[in-house]
């Protein structure tokens, strides 16, 4: 079974903390999940529909790490890693990492 869409962008803003099974779905009244500076919009722990968030806290570097890539401005594809693209969007300091949130957009 392939990825399910998740629409082609996803907005990112400063979040909370949290823990959670990195194979389901985080709600969003939930905290933060450590994801690694590898992680995109099109990782199953994404899935949802447009507006739906999730909150993820990212590792420090990831702005820096020559891996990856980041397409979009506040408004990123799928394909863009979630961390690069929180620092890229200037929602996340790269020197220390941090929480952010992801929410589900339609792209424009």
């Amino acid at each position: 079974m392939g990825q399910p869409d998740y629409g082609p962008g996803a907005t990112v803003e400063e979040g909370l903390p949290v823990e959670k099974e990195a194979d389901e779905p985080i709600p969003a009244e939930s905290t933060g999940v450590e994801i690694n500076c590898e992680a995109t919009g099109e990782d199953k722990l994404f899935v949802g529909p447009t507006g739906k968030s999730f909150r993820v806290e990212c590792p420090r570097g990831c702005g820096k790490s020559d891996q990856g890539t980041v397409i979009g401005t506040m408004i990123y594809v799928d394909e863009s890693n979630v961390c690069k693209a929180a620092v890229h969007s200037g929602f996340l300091d790269d020197t220390e990492g941090g929480e952010v949130m992801i929410i589900i957009a339609n792209g424009e």
